[in-house]
C-alpha cells in the first residue's frame, strides 16, 4: 500500500498484489531501488506485517479491502521478520558513524527477540550492544537450530544511505568501513541457512562488500528495472485518479480530477523505471506537496543536483543540459548496474547519467528499448526540467566558453 504522509490521512493505494508477484518471480534475495519519495518505507511496512509471524492476528484488519486479503499467498505470516533501517545514517560525522550503525543493528536484534520470546539468543543485551554483528550471526545460527522448519525474512531499508557522504562530501573513510563490510559479509554467511528471504531498498546500487556489487549480483538481485515491478511504488494514472476522487477534501479549489492530473503530469509525473515500461508513474511525495500547496524539497533537490553537476567532470554541461531541458533522449548502452562507492568526480559519463536516473532527475523514456533499440533517458517532467534550467542559468552556460570555467 503505497502512501505519502499528510497532516490528516495519508494518501494510500493498494500495492498488495505485488506480494504475489514477488513470490512468483523465483528470486529469494531481492533489491528494489527507487528515488526518494516513492514510498519505499511503506512498501517495507507492507512486507513486514504480511510476512511476520507475530503479526498474523492482525492480518484481516490490516489488509481489509486489499487484493492480498482476498488472495493470500502460501507464505503469509510464515517468517520471523528482522528489519534494519539505515535511514538516519547520512550526514553523521566520522566519530559518530560507527556507534550509530551499531545502534541500528543492536536495536533491531533486541526488538526481534522481544517479538519472538521463544527464541534464545544465547547472548546478553550488553553483548548485543557491544558487538551487534557477532550477536546477529550468533542469533541466526541459534535460530536455525531452535526452529529448523522456519526461516528469517530479512529487510534492509536504505542500505545505501551513507553513500551520499562518500559521493558528495569526500567521506572516503566510509568506503571500506570494516563495520559495514563485516555486517554485510555476516549476512551473506547465513543466507539460505537461517535467512530464507531478503528484501533490500535503496536509491542507487552501490558496489561494496561481498553481498552487493559486481561479485554479489547473484546474491541480491536488483528487480527494479523489470517491467513486472514497474508500479511497485509510486502512483499509476488510474491509482492517482481514484485517489483524487476519494480525497475530495484535498481538492484544489473547483478543479476537476482531470485538470489536477494534467497539472500533476508536469509537477510529479513521467517516471519510468524499466526500459520496457510504457506508463509513467507519479511521485507520491510530489503529489502530496501539490495538494498541500507547498514547494516541497525543491531547495534540497536543487542543491544536490548542483553538487552532482559541479563534481561530474566527464560530462559537458552545455550539451547535456541543453538536451535535457529541450526534452531530447539521452541514449545509453545500459544504465550502470552497480556504481562504485567513490567520488562522483571519478565517474564516467554513463555513470553520471545513471546516477541522475537513480536519484530521480532523469527517467527512462517510455518503451525506450522498442523505440530506440537502447536504454534512453529523458527528463521526467517540467518540475525537474526547471532544476536543470536554473543550474544552466546560474552557471551562465549559454555564455561564450572563455566567460565560463570551461565546463567539466
Amino acid at each position: 500500500m503505497a502512501e505519502s504522509k499528510s497532516a490528516d490521512k495519508p494518501l494510500s493505494v493498494d500495492k498488495s498484489a505485488f506480494i504475489e508477484t514477488l513470490e512468483k518471480c523465483g528470486v529469494s534475495h531481492v533489491m528494489m531501488l527507487r528515488p526518494h519519495g516513492f514510498g519505499k518505507s511503506h512498501l517495507m511496512d507492507m512486507i513486514f506485517s504480511y510476512y511476520d509471524k507475530s503479526s498474523a492476528s492482525a492480518f484481516n484488519e490490516k489488509y481489509a479491502g486489499t487484493f492480498i486479503r482476498m488472495h493470500p499467498t502460501p507464505l503469509k505470516n510464515s517468517f520471523r521478520v528482522m528489519r534494519f533501517v539505515f535511514t538516519d545514517l547520512s550526514g553523521l560525522p566520522e566519530d559518530r558513524f560507527d556507534d550509530a550503525f551499531r545502534t541500528v543493528i543492536s536495536s533491531e536484534i533486541l526488538d526481534f527477540l522481544r517479538r519472538n520470546p521463544d527464541i534464545d539468543s544465547a547472548v546478553t543485551e550488553d553483548d548485543v550492544r557491544s558487538d551487534p554483528v557477532f550477536a546477529f550471526v550468533n542469533l541466526c545460527l541459534n535460530f536455525s537450530q531452535q526452529c529448523p522448519g522456519e526461516k528469517i525474512y530479512l529487510l534492509i531499508e536504505d542500505y545505501d544511505n551513507f553513500a551520499y557522504d562518500v559521493l558528495f562530501d569526500n567521506r572516503m573513510d566510509l568506503v571500506d568501513n570494516p563495520l559495514v563490510t563485516d555486517f554485510y559479509d555476516s549476512i551473506k554467511s547465513v543466507l539460505n541457512v537461517s535467512v530464507g528471504r531478503t528484501f533490500v531498498t535503496g536509491v542507487f546500487p552501490i558496489s561494496f562488500g561481498t553481498l552487493f556489487g559486481e561479485n554479489g549480483t547473484n546474491v541480491v538481485r536488483n528487480l527494479a528495472p523489470f517491467r513486472a515491478f514497474a508500479g511497485i511504488t509510486g502512483f499509476t494514472r488510474d491509482e492517482l485518479s481514484d485517489l483524487l476522487l476519494k480525497s475530495t477534501s484535498r481538492s484544489k479549489g473547483k478543479k476537476s480530477v482531470d485538470d489536477m492530473i494534467l497539472e500533476l503530469n508536469s509537477k510529479a509525473g513521467g517516471y519510468v523505471f524499466s526500459p520496457y515500461g510504457t506508463d509513467g508513474l507519479y511521485n507520491p511525495r510530489d503529489v502530496e506537496h501539490y495538494l498541500k500547496g507547498g514547494k516541497g524539497d525543491d531547495d534540497k533537490m536543487q542543491k544536490r543536483l548542483n553538487t552532482i553537476l559541479d563534481l561530474a567532470r566527464a560530462v559537458d554541461h552545455r550539451d547535456v543540459i541543453s538536451r535535457i531541458v529541450g526534452g531530447e533522449l539521452l541514449k545509453l548502452t545500459n544504465v550502470t548496474p552497480f556504481l562504485k562507492l567513490s567520488l562522483v568526480s571519478s565517474y564516467q559519463s554513463s555513470d553520471v547519467l545513471s546516477l541522475l536516473f537513480y536519484l530521480g532527475y532523469l527517467s527512462m523514456a517510455p518503451d525506450s528499448i522498442k523505440k530506440t533499440g537502447a536504454v534512453a533517458l529523458v527528463c521526467p517532467n517540467d518540475h525537474i526540467r526547471g532544476l536543470f534550467r536554473r543550474y544552466f542559468e546560474d552557471k551562465k552556460l549559454d555564455a561564450d566558453p572563455e566567460d565560463t570555467d570551461g565546463g567539466f
